[in-house]
């Protein structure tokens, strides 16, 4: 059986499952043991059940099945996987390092956020929003004004630190829409390595060719991404409870946490985010062009408050 080792998350992977995006750990590294496995296996029968789709994430056991595969997942350090009949098992790639990854985190007490993640020499500005919110828009902006990209769909954050939350890269490819990739084809060039990924979104697994850096760095600030009932583009800073709710509502587990979303496991991490963490939004109009609005709006906080 082929072995394939890899770092995410500041984690080392050892898999038999293999995913072309990721870095791959060093020679001197790989020697290390893993802290999480990736194998194929099968889903224990009492976990089995008649319904197509399902979960339970807990602290010790979790599993998940939806209509594409089953995993099991133990011990923040373990996930087996089993595909369901006329499943490609080249297709798990997005639920394997999606659902899978995050529930890890979830057993090891650290936050997996669901957004974009680009980084300067001061630390990390995180991304959040919903699909067509613009986080692609607001990510390429930065990255084209010297950031340096960590993630482009999860970021894990560490709060066991005292006074400092911690976040750790994912891997060096962006998914983009069509839109956005036709728009940058100039800049990327080559069009080598880039993978359609998503046909409901249209969307494309394109690699980063800038500086890329598996190490944690500090979380200076997060940007919320929202469409609004206004005219305009309007934007400004989070105060109070509203921190607590933005946190929160980017859990990556929060279809799946259900009312655990609010429990102590996942509540007080949030908490403590939002108490330690600056956090602005940009909320755009629906139905309206305003890209050109909402970049000013992001050169407008980082005049303000990103100095």
């Amino acid at each position: 059986m082929n072995l394939f080792r890899y770092v995410i998350y500041g984690k080392r992977i050892v898999s038999d499952f293999e995913f072309p995006q990721l870095v791959k750990l060093s020679r001197e590294e790989s020697g290390l043991p893993a802290d999480i496995t990736i194998t194929k296996g099968k889903m224990p029968d009492k976990y089995r059940y008649d319904k197509q789709c399902y979960s339970d994430i807990s602290k010790d056991v979790s599993y998940l099945s939806n209509y594409a595969c089953y995993l099991y997942i133990t011990g923040g350090n373990k996930i087996i996987y089993e595909t369901k009949p006329g499943f490609f098992e080249t297709d798990l790639n997005a639920y394997l390092l999606g659902w899978g990854m995050s529930i890890i985190f979830y057993q090891l007490g650290m936050l997996a956020f669901h957004c974009s993640c680009v980084a300067d020499k001061d630390g990390a500005v995180l991304i959040s929003g919903n699909s067509g919110c613009g986080k692609s828009t607001i990510t390429s902006f930065l990255l084209e004004s010297g950031y340096r990209l960590m993630a482009d769909d999860m970021a894990v954050i560490d709060l066991s630190k005292s006074e400092e939350a911690l976040v750790s890269p994912a891997f060096p490819y962006q998914k983009i829409c069509r839109d956005v990739l036709m728009e940058r084809e100039t800049c990327i060039g080559n069009m080598d390595g880039i993978v359609y990924i998503d046909e409901d979104k249209d969307k494309f697994l394109v690699p980063y060719k800038g500086d890329f850096s598996t190490d944690t760095v500090p979380v200076r600030t997060i940007v919320m991404l929202a469409v609004n009932s206004h005219d305009k583009v309007r934007s400004g800073e989070l105060t109070g409870i509203n921190k607590y709710y933005a946190c929160t509502d980017a859990v990556f587990l929060k279809p799946l946490l259900k009312e655990k979303l609010y429990s102590s496991e996942i509540g007080e991490l949030c908490l403590k985010l939002a108490s330690e963490v600056p956090i602005y939004y940009i909320e755009r109009p629906a139905m309206k062009d305003t890209k050109e609005d909402v970049i000013c709006a992001m050169k407008n906080l980082m005049d303000i408050y990103l100095q």
